[in-house]
């Protein structure tokens, strides 16, 4: 199976990306197809050796849109003068049809006039064209859209029209007006929806296209894209840094706002990790590359923005489910009320009827309620270097009543000390030298501050033949032909005499061939902003609770400092897991929060949980939200963001339901006897106003705050 992202112009409602999707999910060669409607997107995964992408191209073009693989080939939308010239022409057929009745002077006998008002027409449709040439197509597959509403009853319109020419009363200027309101209308939704994903477009242009490469002392430029694992590159000042890496030689200043939104520069020095589209501020370094530029930090957080605009919310779902639906019901709706009121009354009124509820019933405003909120919520959370992985996580978080959290670089700081190593069978170097060989390759903190030490102090390491990590309990090492135990007392076998003086901090014992060579001791600090998160969390009525591998003793410690919260010490993976587990049964929703090993089985299980950019793989790779900078505060920002996404949305899906709720039988002609109807025209603008009410009800998001 192959996975292939594309983009779709044309496409302006659900009943679109609705229709495209639901089409080639009946094709037997795609396994799995997402389109996204407001970044023109859309993802397939299809079986290669049955199709190809022109294969698939062919069947959404008989649809009546245009596919194409890169953004930059994508065709114009609809241009500021194309809508002028429309709202021009329009004008003048309102003036031609209508200026007689305002007492303005009609210079031109009745059949000139008409004749002007359908070559006017006829411009006005040409410049709208593709409203025809989309919606027939969508109509004759059989996966009906907006397009199609309106291509039925302005050319219904235009037939009845001209039978009627020379008449009194044509229906021109309704044509006119639909077709310039509609693209009125289309035309802000588009600008909304760019401005939406402006934050998405600013993080592409952090990556630079080209690189300063270094071979053989020589320098050369080279596309981003050609550069690989190992290659050294000279970073100058004022440039962006293409891939990750590390400083490879010099020192650096580094703004990694894009990423952090820290906003002033980090020092790095020789080894220390580099990130992509990070500025670099005054000096020249060279640095290595660790990987391509598809494999970067930057190209990791827009998939994860693209991924979470991609998503769909079990709201959306709904939503989709009554828009596959709901264009067909509406044209029957529009027959039989046409019907109606030619019998009840005359043609004329039933033909304006049925052309109203065509028009006032298009499905816009439901297609944008979800994906306008979510893109917005998401450059929100972006600027805070904060990201969802899907639309329902945004969902989820504002259900959330108890939040675990682990302690160890959660809750801590990321940086342990060594305060205190105690050889007891051997030197206290060669302890120290023993550790950090055994722990060079894991991420883990209290590893980190290990070979950090030993690196400190010059000490050689040793070379490791085998290792074996046990989340939550050490590792199993082989050295020189000899076994060793690194971990916590019961792992390594530690004797009463060994753990006597363990009261304080985080000790980690080294056994080999069941003897204690020794231990040390490491000491972690509260993160900053850990108290006031509680604080919140608390106050929000959301309960807190600590999950820690640590001993009592510390984990105590923390939890007093913290406002007695309440504690689980010396957790290993499975009594994580089991505690997620058993607050959802007794129906709670859970957010748990860390970054080890030891984490990700609660991560996954978790309703909504939060990791950070740092994290191991597999929590990485577990978690729904990811923190891209050490603020711990953001998972109050997480939570409190998501409860407003999802509102946003409730309102957005709301007014969209409700106003084909009300405007449909209006337009019907249900308060007809009353005097209250729409005309094509009214329906045309009530349509319009309904999606700008939606897209305006989504830019409200952008006043939200969140202060701790």
């Amino acid at each position: 199976m192959k996975t292939q992202k594309f983009f779709i112009e044309g496409m302006t409602c659900t009943a679109c990306s609705g229709g495209i999707e639901r089409s080639l999910s009946r094709k037997d060669f795609v396994q799995e197809i997402h389109v996204n409607l407001t970044a023109k997107s859309a993802t397939i995964i299809f079986d290669e050796t049955k199709a190809d992408m022109e294969t698939i191209f062919a069947q959404i073009r008989k649809l009546g849109y245009t596919p194409f693989l890169r953004l930059d080939s994508k065709a114009p939308a609809t241009s500021r003068r194309t809508l002028a010239v429309v709202a021009l022409l329009t004008l003048a057929v309102l003036y031609l049809s209508m200026g007689a009745m305002l007492g303005l002077p009609q210079p031109l006998p009745l059949v000139a006039n008409h004749t002007c008002q359908l070559l006017l027409t006829l411009v006005i449709m040409f410049l709208g064209r593709r409203f025809y040439t989309q919606g027939f197509a969508s109509l004759f597959a059989g996966v009906p859209n907006m397009e199609s509403l309106i291509a039925l009853s302005t050319s219904a319109s235009f037939l009845y029209s001209l039978t009627l020419f020379g008449s009194a009363h044509l229906y021109f200027e309704s044509i006119a007006v639909i077709l310039c309101l509609v693209l009125l209308g289309k035309s802000i939704e588009e600008r909304a929806k760019a401005d939406a994903q402006s934050g998405l477009a600013a993080l592409l242009s952090e990556q630079p296209k080209e690189a300063i490469c270094l071979r053989d002392g020589i320098e050369e430029k080279i596309a981003t894209d050609a550069i690989a694992a190992g290659n050294l590159l000279r970073i100058l000042p004022g440039s962006r840094i293409p891939v990750d890496g590390i400083v490879f030689d010099g020192i650096a200043n580094v703004d990694e706002s894009m990423l952090t939104g820290e906003v002033l520069p980090v020092g790095k020095k020789q080894g220390e990790k580099l990130y992509a589209g990070s500025l670099n501020t005054n000096t020249s370094f060279i640095m290595q590359a660790s990987g391509t530029s598809a494999q970067s930090s930057l190209q990791a957080i827009v998939a994860l923005i693209e991924q979470a605009a991609l998503s769909k919310t079990k709201l959306t779902q709904i939503a989709d489910k009554i828009a596959a639906i709901f264009v067909p019901t509406i044209i029957a709706i529009a027959v039989v009320a046409g019907v109606v009121w030619t019998f009840l009354s005359d043609f004329a009124t039933g033909f304006e009827i049925a052309v109203s509820v065509l028009v006032v019933s298009c499905p816009c405003a439901l297609g944008l309620a979800t994906p306008m909120s979510v893109l917005i919520g998401g450059s929100l959370a972006s600027a805070r270097a904060l990201f969802f992985k899907s639309a329902q996580t945004m969902e989820d978080t504002r259900t959330i009543d108890s939040v675990l959290f682990d302690k160890t670089g959660t809750l801590t700081n990321k940086t342990l000390e060594i305060v205190q190593i105690v050889p007891m069978s051997c030197g206290e170097d060669e302890l120290l030298a023993l550790m950090a060989s055994i722990e060079q390759t894991s991420e883990h903190l209290i590893a980190q501050a290990i070979v950090r030490t030993a690196k400190e102090r010059g000490l050689a390491l040793h070379d490791v033949a085998t290792s074996h990590s046990e989340a939550g309990y050490g590792i199993t090492a082989r050295i020189d032909e000899r076994d060793y135990r690194l971990g916590n007392a019961a792992f390594v076998g530690a004797t009463d005499e060994a753990t006597k003086d363990d009261a304080a901090g985080i000790v980690v014992y080294l056994a080999r061939e069941g003897e204690i060579l020794g231990k040390i001791v490491l000491f972690d600090n509260l993160k900053e902003g850990a108290t006031e998160l509680v604080g919140w969390l608390k106050a929000q009525g959301i309960g807190v609770r600590i999950l820690s591998g640590d001993s009592e003793h510390n984990v105590r410690k923390i939890a007093e400092q913290l406002g007695n919260v309440a504690y689980t010490a010396g957790a290993k993976p499975a009594d994580k897991l089991r505690v997620v587990q058993s607050l959802k049964e007794q129906g709670k929703h859970v957010m748990m929060v860390g970054d080890g090993v030891n984490d990700a089985a609660a991560l996954a299980a978790s309703t909504a949980s939060v990791s950070f950019v740092g994290a191991s793989d597999v929590s990485y790779q577990s978690a729904d939200v990811i923190i891209c900078n050490d603020d711990i505060r953001s998972v109050g920002y997480a939570i409190a963001l998501g409860k407003a996404i999802a509102r946003n949305i409730k309102q957005n899906l709301f007014w969209a339901f409700c106003y084909n709720g009300l405007s449909i039988p209006i337009a019907c002609g249900i308060l007809l006897p009353f005097g209250i109807g729409f005309n094509p025209m009214l329906a045309a603008a009530a349509m319009c106003l309904s999606s700008l009410s939606v897209v305006a009800n989504a830019q409200r998001l952008r006043r939200f705050r969140f202060e701790i």
